[in-house]
């Protein structure tokens, strides 16, 4: 919860992590540690053959050693042996350095989805093909 409040000017709710923990047959809730304190969470859902990647964030301290691409990873090889055979995630054009590791990863953009941020910001939807 600290990592999502000192990430995002509108964090997610307790209630919203409580329930993506509770539904194990659907959600990939993945943290990362470093020095056995939590340094990034991801969380993700698997429904059929599309998963989509709903939040992930990694602390200020860590940013730019690589977690948030390992974690990336992970989320999608969670999802692949879930069933995904693409994955979805939406993510702000402003934030520059998420777009890039997404298409560093072989996303794309499929879409934009107005005014989707509480304050007004477009989001970019991305898309990631899946081979067998």
């Amino acid at each position: 919860m600290a990592i999502d409040s000192a990430s995002f000017k509108r964090p997610w709710a307790r209630s919203s992590f409580a329930t993506a923990l509770a539904d194990v047959r659907r959600s990939v809730v993945l943290v990362m540690e470093v020095g056995g304190e939590v340094r990034a969470y991801g969380v993700a859902w698997n429904i059929g053959e599309e998963g989509e990647i709903a939040t992930l964030a990694v602390d200020v301290t860590e940013r730019g050693r690589g977690l948030g691409c390992a974690l990336v990873q992970a989320l999608i090889h969670q999802l692949w042996e879930g069933g995904a055979r693409h994955v979805f995630l939406e993510v702000r054009p402003s934030n520059m350095g998420a777009v890039r590791l997404y298409e560093r990863l072989n996303f794309t953009e499929v879409g934009r989805r107005p005014n989707y941020y509480f304050d007004g910001e477009s989001a970019i939807i991305m898309k990631l093909q899946l081979d067998d």
